[in-house]
């Protein structure tokens, strides 16, 4: 330990650029030396230079466990070792079993490769000696201390029960818990501040709860004496700090701001601490926390915590009153002692205990008026409605992506799903608004203020998630907001065996319906808590697939969602959404410009058709797969009357589906040629999912074709506030370059480093020659990558200069190529050659278009750039065939 001690600090004396280069010297050929240096250096840089303690801790848990296996079974003095409860910075702390007098004990040792550190071992022996100076029912004792062979050793009572943080996480507590705990902890202090001790390291984690109730102060290993006898003999008095300025000793997230400054501390330290761990068990939440050490400890110096009531609106505001008290930023604000706490806490106890009787009166009368009141608004025909003091009804919401606080983001599927679900669930209530989950991601890791999200979202209540899987065991903690004021609305913790999930979200949805006092049919019981799969594993698989889904950074996302529905549907062969799921992936697998591996419509749509109609055969209620077979016969089948059903029966199904709506705007917009109609349904699924990106694609489908610029312009602009998106960049300068707006178009294109749109730009703005500098840079392109798409791209800009035989002789190179699928470019090339004049030709590939079903065809009735043939009885009767009714140009 001496050894990588030595050189750790060594290495703290060089740049960081230069450290990797010196620890190869330094380490040589010991790889598991240069190991734990490497782990000590990173722990140090993320803590701060002014953090001491993180890169010793961090060598504690990587060398503990070394030393663990050969402790177990032996004896230290008159102690046995029986098991390993806990390591840390300042020692191991062992399950032992005393020889001498048959009881069991925490043993805590100084590990050896601290032995030699002059600073810990008497840190060590400064907890032994403010332990034993300490004798109080709520504070663990102290035994014994010693040393055998070497090692440094603090026998101290073994406190059977669970840590508060444990309990913590494990449910909220109700008021009465709280203020018993508070009460408790706050004579443990007052008798260690008595006797000069000051603890500097209270939080949830060092308080102990036994099984009946009793509490227990634990761990003194930062806890420092008063220098004078005046303060040891003053149980009120301020005691004067021994720690040397700057340095920062304690857990972070607990500390005071005088603490996490490094400045001078005294008793109210503690007692900011302790306001800590109060509002944390009245929340279920630390009140300063950030993404980093430098951020938790700004927000302690400088910021105030969210309001209790937020998150508890059951809190007395006594108790609210005495932790706001506990945490106020200038210490002399603070208790000044643990005695004044204490005394307002049990007073409060007092009154809350004799008033119990009147308040189970008034909570009876509570009862029948809100009784009386749901009554009264039922029989005035009432759908939705919270009983805030307003009377204003509750009748839409937001659920935003649970975040996933497990530690491994390979469990992101976890949170996302679950949202999801409940998103799917309460989008059956035919009264209820619900924001759909993938438009909330750019949410996703934002501290968003629930009044401005509901401005923006336009929703009057806000559901938030965390979730935690550890092994067989997860934990979910939701919360709903009243966006109006920022009132927690309700709020709760489920820890469950995974097994359970299904029944979790179920009783999620349920408890919203409830607290939004949602007036619901039976059938739209059912349908809240309706299940598709009784089998966990099988949901887990669909989880994943949606994940996928919905991952636009994900390679291949589309192969691989399909791969985990098709692992449901092997564990359950019922599941309907799987099979939904699995049609939506194959339908976006033949036109989505994401995916890095499309294939033709004829490979992929009927596995699309097939697993949509079996989803409708398992289950014929489902409105994702009515509106993924209305697709389907949109672009493949052409079975335009029967898509327009599907759609509708879907949006009958489920009012609040997003892409029912879109996908049918899109359907009355460019196949039917209804403009506003459509516009009237796109604009219902923008409402739902404001902020999907590929509902934000399909808009400019449906109206850039039309000419509906000033629209396009608008939602591409919204979009760009959330994502910076090639093709949003394109489709804004398509909308620019139709209204003649040249310089903003070319703005555009830019920022999509879309060549093609550029040189065909110039050509049309008349500047030749900034074309022809396109088209040089392209052909430079051509000969370090034989791009077939190249060849088309310079076959259009030198058709958009008048260039007719350099265009052909580009389209014939392009047919010599055997290389790239001909389904991406036939429908472009017949276009191509329509704006050549040479409309036989166009016909042909029209023709090929035909047998091939690019999706681009089914909307070729109001496409741009086929006026020259639109009077031609060929088109006529290709639009016949396809089943597309005529449209005129100009609608």
């Amino acid at each position: 330990w001496q050894e990588i001690k030595d050189v750790f600090q060594s290495a703290l004396g060089h740049e960081p650029e230069q450290r990797s280069a010196w620890l190869d010297k330094a380490c040589s050929s010991d790889a598991e030396m240069r190991g734990k240096v490497e782990a000590m250096l990173q722990a140090h840089e993320e803590a701060g230079s002014f953090i001491v303690a993180p890169a010793a801790e961090v060598a504690a848990e990587l060398m503990a466990d070394e030393q663990t296996e050969t402790r177990i079974g032996k004896d230290v003095g008159p102690y046995r070792i029986v098991s390993r409860l806990g390591a840390g910075g300042m020692g191991e702390v062992y399950l032992a079993q005393d020889h001498r007098l048959g009881r069991q004990v925490a043993l805590k040792l100084l590990p050896d490769y601290f032995t030699t550190d002059a600073s810990r071992v008497k840190r060590f022996k400064q907890e032994a000696r403010a332990a034993s100076a300490i004798s109080h029912p709520n504070i663990a004792t102290l035994y014994d201390i010693g040393d055998v062979d070497g090692v440094s050793y603090i026998a101290m009572e073994y406190v059977q029960g669970e840590t508060l943080a444990a309990k913590i996480q494990a449910g909220s507590l109700d008021s009465t818990q709280v203020i018993d705990i508070g009460i408790q902890v706050a004579d443990a202090l007052k008798e260690a501040h008595k006797q000069s001790i000051i603890h500097r390291d209270i939080k949830s984690g060092n308080i102990m709860i036994t099984p009946d109730g009793h509490v227990k102060v634990v761990d003194f290993g930062l806890a420092r004496v008063a220098r004078t006898e005046e303060a040891a003999l003053s149980g009120d008095g301020v005691l004067p700090a021994t720690t040397e300025p700057g340095l920062v000793m304690g857990t972070v997230a607990y500390m005071s701001p005088e603490q996490a400054l490094g400045r001078a501390t005294d008793q109210r330290t503690d007692l900011f601490s302790l306001g800590v761990v109060l509002y944390e068990m009245t929340t279920g939440r630390l009140p300063f926390s950030g993404a980093s050490t430098s951020e938790t400890i700004d927000k302690i110096v400088h910021a105030q915590p969210e309001a209790l009531a937020r998150f508890n609106y059951t809190l007395a505001p006594r108790l609210e009153q005495i932790i706001r008290k506990c945490l106020e930023k200038e210490p002399d604000r603070r208790y000044q002692s643990a005695r004044d706490l204490s005394i307002d806490l049990k007073n409060l106890k007092r009154d809350q205990e004799a008033g119990t009787a009147g308040e189970r009166w008034s909570s009876r009368r509570r009862v029948a008026l809100a009784r009386l009141t749901i009554v009264t608004l039922a029989l005035a025909g009432a759908g939705i409605y919270w009983f805030n003091g307003r009377g204003e009804a509750i009748d839409s919401i937001a659920v935003m992506p649970f975040a996933n606080t497990s530690g491994d983001p390979n469990l992101d599927y976890l949170g996302d799903g679950i949202s999801e679900s409940i998103t799917s669930s309460l989008s059956a209530l035919p009264e209820l608004k619900v924001i759909a989950r993938i438009s909330l991601s750019p949410y996703r890791g934002r501290d968003a203020d629930p009044r401005a999200l509901g401005r923006e979202l336009g929703v009057r209540a806000l559901l938030t998630g965390q979730v935690v899987h550890n092994g067989e065991n997860i934990s979910i903690v939701v919360e709903l907001v009243d966006t109006r004021d920022n009132r927690r609305i309700w709020g709760e913790r489920y820890n469950r065996n995974v097994r359970d999930i299904l029944v979790v979200q179920e009783t999620i949805s349920r408890e919203i319906s409830e607290k939004l006092r949602l007036r619901l049919t039976g059938d739209e019981k059912i349908r809240l808590t309706k299940r598709y799969t009784d089998n966990t594993e099988a949901y887990r698989y669909y989880l994943k697939g949606r994940f996928y889904f919905n991952n636009t950074t994900v390679k291949d996302r589309y192969w691989k969602s399909i791969e985990y529905y098709n692992k449901a549907i092997q564990i359950d062969p019922n599941y309907a959404l799987a099979y939904s799921g699995l049609a939506d992936s194959y339908e976006l697998l033949t036109h989505d410009g994401n995916t890095n591996d499309r294939v033709p419509a004829s490979e992929s749509m009927p596995r699309a058709r097939a697993a949509a109609l079996k989803a409708l055969e398992i289950d014929d209620t489902l409105a994702e797969a009515h509106t993924s077979l209305g697709l389907i016969k949109v672009i493949y089948d052409w079975d335009f009357t029967g898509a327009e059903k599907e759609f509708k029966r879907a949006i009958e199904l489920n009012p609040s589906y997003p892409y029912a709506h879109v996908w049918y705007g899109l359907y009355l917009t460019r196949v039917k040629g209804q403009v506003d109609e459509g516009i009237v349904e796109l604009n219902r699924g923008l409402e739902l999912d404001p902020f999907s990106r590929r509902l934000y694609v399909l808009l400019v489908v449906a109206l850039n074709p039309v000419g509906r610029y000033d629209q396009v312009i608008v939602h591409m602009q919204r979009a760009l506030e959330f994502y910076e998106f090639g093709l949003f960049h394109e489709a804004l300068g398509r909308a620019y370059e139709g209204k003649g707006l040249y310089e903003a178009a070319l703005a555009e294109y830019g920022k999509a480093n879309n060549q093609g749109a550029i040189g065909r730009l110039y050509a049309s703005w008349g500047k030749k020659g900034e074309a022809r500098k396109v088209i040089a840079g392209l052909e430079e392109r051509l000969k370090e990558s034989d791009d077939v798409g190249v060849y088309l791209i310079l076959a259009e800009i030198h058709t958009a200069l008048g260039e007719r035989d350099r265009a052909v002789g580009w389209l014939k190179k392009l047919d010599e190529q055997s290389k790239g699928p001909p389904w991406e470019s036939v429908y472009r090339r017949a276009k191509l050659w329509v704006d050549l004049g040479e409309i036989d030709r166009a016909f042909q590939w029209l023709e090929r278009a035909y047998l091939q079903r690019p999706y681009r065809l089914a909307y070729i009735n109001t496409a741009p750039g086929f006026d020259g043939i639109r009077s031609d009885p060929r088109f006529a009767d290709l639009l016949r065939r396809i089943g597309l009714p005529p449209i005129s140009s100009d609608k």
